[in-house]
């Protein structure tokens, strides 16, 4: 399993970031020019992953 980290805005992959990485980098949208913290993007992506887990193991259980 992997984290991708999207736009907080408009969920796009296309992240303008800078070379070295660290939670108050600032990464920009291509999509839609909006400007994200790394670390609010990775915390999101964490969020994310956690919920498509949940519900993998609620569907294991009612299956």
């Amino acid at each position: 399993m992997s984290v991708t980290l999207r736009c907080l805005k408009c969920d796009g992959q296309d992240l303008v970031k800078p070379v070295r990485l660290h939670r108050k980098s600032i990464l920009t949208c291509r999509t839609c020019n909006a400007i994200a913290l790394y670390g609010d993007l990775l915390e999101a992506s964490g969020r994310r992953l956690m919920a498509d887990l949940q519900e993998q193991l609620a569907s294991m259980r009612a299956g």
